[in-house]
């Protein structure tokens, strides 16, 4: 296999040549007052924007919803679709992956309540500025490319 795999650390996992899971993730980008909603998993070192797999039998909106609940307590109105990302990963559990992930942009309802999913260790608002510098977001090159040109077009001028 010529792509690369790398697991939630950001740190290359060599193929051993086992299954790959085909998995579509969905992904919230939500920004209140210059801000963007970042979650922490007690298993990794870097953060997270809220979402992850599609479970079979879900839609892409139910898995952002319940995405929302488990990792910021959160009841979210979910926009339009920004982009799509395509990654390779190795996730601790001994899986390999390859996703196609989606990225909708979002809104807040109400306020941030308790995390539902227990490895959530930390979910605050940032800084935009500090994503990327103080805050290193777990994604792949691409997607975080794409991630900071949509941070970017929302900072007010």
């Amino acid at each position: 296999m010529k792509h690369t795999f790398s697991n939630a650390n950001l740190e290359p996992v060599p193929y051993d040549g086992s299954e790959v899971t085909w998995r579509v993730s969905a992904y919230a980008l939500i920004i209140r007052d210059g801000k963007l909603l970042l979650a922490k998993s007690k298993h990794e070192k870097f953060y997270d924007v809220i979402g992850g797999g599609v479970d079979i039998g879900e839609t892409i909106e139910e898995a952002l919803h319940r995405e929302a609940a488990e990792e910021a307590g959160a009841q979210i109105e979910i926009g339009k679709l920004l982009f799509t990302a395509m990654d390779w990963f190795y996730h601790r559990k001994g899986k390999f992956y390859q996703t196609l992930q989606l990225y909708y942009q979002a809104e807040l309802v109400g306020e941030l309540g308790k995390a539902t999913d227990p490895d959530i260790e930390w979910t605050e608002f940032v800084p935009i500025a500090d994503v990327g510098q103080t805050y290193t977001l777990a994604v792949s090159e691409s997607a975080e490319r794409s991630i900071r040109q949509f941070l970017a077009s929302s900072v007010p001028t």
